[in-house]
């Protein structure tokens, strides 16, 4: 039995009993207590409720109180969207006017309900029947069972799309190789080439010329130009790139960075309308005192770093780096959304002993060490240093190659947070109504 099928088995007052008196901080003590408790329950059943509880520990991290509302696998847990990137994106669909939505990848239905939520009609197809029926099961665990219908089937046959209400398709191609040995972890080996996907990149962009809006999730470091006609956001969440998704059909600029909180609320939205460009050589070094800006993820693999820099008042560094510097007092809100901020100690070309000493000056004594455009070995550079990193670090060591030739600067830095009371971009609207 796989472990789809067996955790569809729990679906039963005896497996939900199970659930509720398994312990995942101790499962060999659990399985004896359940196995004394219930001697006529099958051993199989048993170890199914034990997985499902670990899995649900392991869920709680990225759904919080959500994730108790699922049966989870393994591999459904891995390619399941996140809750508030799910809302997000369905809040995105219920914009447009979309009012029914086929998502040809359910898989246990994670998105599914996040467009159900949405006040959208979901129709999902899934090729295996088990993972079919769990999504099936979630959905009435969730109360959305009269939204969402599932229908077991390959997304590729022809008969099936036939038969999908074309208003809108989402797509979230499989990433993971399920052929390769588990890690520590229990994840699978991600697979970067998107044509090695399932399903491969080039049926999925076919798929635009079918549906009025095709919505795509794929991953963060896929190339700008497998991407070509579509109108791509990259999102992030609490300062972690988490994805890609493509949309054509809908309304958008070209490029985006949109960096939400974790129920999907945008805080931040970056654009650019026009394809990549080539950006104008500068070296805007910063001077001791002013603000040096690492960007959210989202913002650089967008390619909207100038974008931000306009809008917070900031400027770049250099065109080959990320970083923005300003003079404190001039950053807008926005600057503080996602980016690490330090101010500037010193910034030159030091010595070790010249940063060792300058550091004791500012009374540092352990520092981060954080490369841009030059490849470090950080333990080699702290022991040049003599100062240790780890928790606690008061002090940032930035270690960057500017200009054409990379010659390498150095600054000494401290974070800094936003002044009080805290930015609340607000001006920054989301999406849609929610």
């Amino acid at each position: 039995m796989g472990e789809a099928a067996a955790m569809v088995a729990l679906d039963c007052a005896l497996g939900r009993t199970l659930l509720e008196q398994a312990d995942p901080a101790d499962a060999l003590r659990s399985s004896e207590h359940l196995r004394r408790d219930f001697p006529d329950a099958d051993p199989s059943l048993i170890a199914a409720a034990l997985t499902q509880v670990g899995l649900g520990q392991r869920a709680r991290t990225r759904f919080g109180s959500l994730a108790g509302e699922y049966l989870w696998t393994s591999d459904g847990l891995e390619q399941a969207s996140r809750p508030g990137v799910a809302r997000y994106r369905a809040d995105r669909l219920r914009a447009l006017g979309v009012s029914v939505v086929a998502d040809l990848t359910c898989g246990l239905g994670a998105d599914a309900t996040a467009f159900a939520r949405a006040g959208l009609d979901v129709v999902g197809i899934e090729r295996d029947p088990d993972v079919a029926e769990l999504a099936r099961i979630n959905a009435r665990r969730a109360n959305l069972g009269a939204r969402i219908a599932v229908t077991t089937g390959d997304c590729t046959d022809p008969a099936i799309l036939g038969q999908l209400p074309t208003q809108a398709w989402f797509i979230d191609p499989a990433r993971r190789d399920p052929t390769a040995a588990r890690r520590r972890d229990g994840s699978n080996r991600r697979i970067d080439d998107p044509h090695a996907w399932s399903p491969p990149w080039d049926w999925v962009r076919a798929q635009a010329e079918r549906a009025e809006v095709l919505v795509v999730k794929a991953a963060p470091g896929i190339t700008h130009s497998a991407l070509d006609g579509a109108a791509t956001e990259w999102l992030s969440q609490d300062g972690s790139l988490l994805e890609a998704c493509a949309w054509w059909g809908g309304a958008g600029p070209q490029r985006a960075a949109v960096l939400l909180d974790a129920s999907g609320v945008v805080r931040l939205r970056v654009e650019a309308a026009r394809v990549d460009v080539p950006a104008e050589p500068c070296t805007h070094l910063p001077h001791t005192g002013d603000l040096l800006l690492d960007p959210d993820p989202a913002i650089i693999r967008a390619g909207v770093v100038t974008e931000f820099g306009e809008a917070v008042g900031a400027q770049l560094v250099d065109e080959r780096l990320a970083f923005l510097t300003a003079q404190p007092g001039r950053l807008r809100a926005g600057a503080w959304v996602g980016s690490r901020v330090w101010q500037i100690l010193s910034w030159g070309d030091y010595l070790p002993s010249q940063l060792a000493a300058i550091a004791a000056e500012h009374g540092i004594t352990r520092v981060d060490v954080v490369g841009r455009g030059r490849t470090l070995d950080e333990t080699r550079v702290r022991r040049e240093l003599g100062l240790p990193g780890g928790p606690g670090a008061a002090g940032t060591l930035i270690v960057a190659g500017l200009g054409t030739e990379r010659r390498t600067t150095v600054a000494l830095a401290r974070a800094v947070s936003a002044p009080a009371p805290a930015f609340d971009v607000g001006s920054v609207p989301a999406p849609g109504p929610r």
